[in-house]
């Protein structure tokens, strides 16, 4: 073959295979990266777009031409290693300011691919819409009586929550509230959480407070027994012009001696109001009366008691019933357990007490389950034979002269106490009925 034709053949196979296989790469403007979201809240926020290879050839290079709102932005040049089928994340701008309640129409173009103009254009566009939502800066002021933000419940989606923020921290005594009553000094703030977006906005505004303090206090417990008082003082930082309720006083001080809640309400300054609270609650004194049978003495009361004798406590006398082995006068101090007591009615023993006839008689089984059995040791005498329970309540009254069984399977479990009289004489055993 000639030399000449055969290299003009190469040349022709060698152009047809450069423009074949030598045109510019295709890159595809894919989705935004950045926002995540077209509705977020006002912020810095990164804009970044993610571009394909289309292609078979590699890209090391695409340049970007981008606008907000029709104003072009500076072109953005990416760089690096994008192979076939692949995507890259190009960052249009690092933290772009999105501004409270503005929309943002993003458009995005490929302007070159390794240095080439793009051979698809179809591909090379993109555009979004993106909402920051309209957050309003708070605005509050301090009227000598509070705090006050104007607009924390005015913004678009409302605001469910109000922080107000003391010395740099949340105050712990704030209630979510656009009106806040300051509980101590310091530095004050405000954050609004907005409940539909979670978004949230923060005043650059500091105003010092001077707190307004003020409140009830009681000379002593608040818990009292009936006939006893407490004295209730107001006191305040400032002047106060008020009045007790219930009963209009305007004192600093009160005596309570009644079950209740009892307010102030007042007002200082210009047109401040305020009001404090304080419950007593008053207890009722017990009601204790004591009996006697033989020489048994008994109370009706069921809980804690202390008998005395000629004015003095006997020692571990604490039951509801007490075995007199004294003449002379017994009664019994009740307490409720609340401190309140009360004493009852006093019993006086005069003759009548022997001890030394209760050897002659014999009570067994002792604990008993369903019978009892009582025995005289000598010679039987009649007797009047009265059991009482825990509380003094009698159960059971017979008579004896002899040798006897009684029944008691229908007592409750528990101590009793077994009471004979007769022939002047009167002495008690103590009897226990087991399950």
């Amino acid at each position: 073959m000639n030399k000449n034709l055969l290299f003009t053949c190469l040349c022709c196979f060698l152009l047809a295979f450069q423009n074949t296989y030598a045109q510019p790469a295709d890159a595809e403007v894919s989705t935004f990266a950045s926002p995540l979201t077209t509705d977020f809240c006002p912020a810095q926020l990164p804009v970044s777009i993610d571009i394909y290879n289309n292609d078979i050839v590699d890209i090391t290079e695409v340049v970007l031409n981008w606008s907000i709102n029709s104003v072009a932005q500076s072109p953005v040049t990416w760089s690096g290693l994008l192979s076939a089928g692949n995507i890259a994340t190009v960052q249009l701008d690092p933290s772009y300011d999105f501004q409270t309640g503005t929309s943002y129409f993003i458009e995005v173009t490929i302007s070159t691919v390794n240095t080439q103009p793009d051979p698809n254009g179809l591909n090379d566009y993109n555009s979004s819409t993106f909402n920051a939502y309209f957050v309003a800066t708070p605005q509050f002021y301090w009227d000598g009586c509070a705090l006050e933000c104007t607009n924390c419940y005015s913004w678009v989606g409302d605001y469910d929550s109000v922080v107000w923020i003391l010395n740099g921290a949340p105050d712990p005594a704030s209630i979510d509230t656009a009106y806040y009553t300051p509980s101590q000094n310091g530095t004050y703030t405000v954050i609004g959480y907005s409940w539909g977006t979670a978004c949230e906005a923060t005043t650059d505004s500091v105003i010092a407070v001077t707190a307004t303090t003020h409140g009830i206090t009681a000379s002593g417990s608040t818990e009292l027994c009936e006939g006893d008082s407490v004295s209730l003082v107001f006191s305040a930082s400032v002047p106060v012009t008020f009045t007790w309720t219930p009963g209009g006083s305007s004192a600093d001080s009160i005596y309570a001696s009644a079950t209740g809640w009892y307010y102030v309400n007042g007002t200082y300054g210009f047109g401040c109001s305020l009001s404090d609270s304080i419950e007593v609650i008053v207890h009722p004194l017990p009601v204790v009366t004591i009996g006697i049978a033989g020489d048994t003495l008994y109370s009706d009361f069921s809980g804690q008691q202390q008998w005395y004798f000629e004015g003095s406590p006997i020692g571990g006398a604490t039951d509801s019933f007490y075995v007199a082995s004294m003449e002379g006068n017994y009664y019994v101090i009740a307490d409720d357990g609340n401190g309140c007591t009360a004493t009852s009615n006093t019993i006086l023993i005069t003759g009548g007490i022997s001890l030394a006839v209760a050897d002659e008689i014999i009570l067994y089984p002792n604990p008993a389950v369903d019978m009892i059995n009582i025995k005289f040791k000598s010679v039987p005498e009649n007797f009047g034979i009265r059991i009482f329970d825990a509380v003094g309540k009698i159960v059971l009254e017979d008579e004896i002269s002899s040798d006897k069984t009684i029944d008691i399977s229908y007592f409750k479990r528990g101590m009793y106490q077994v009471v004979f009289t007769g022939n002047g004489k009167s002495f008690t055993r103590t009897l226990v009925k087991a399950d």
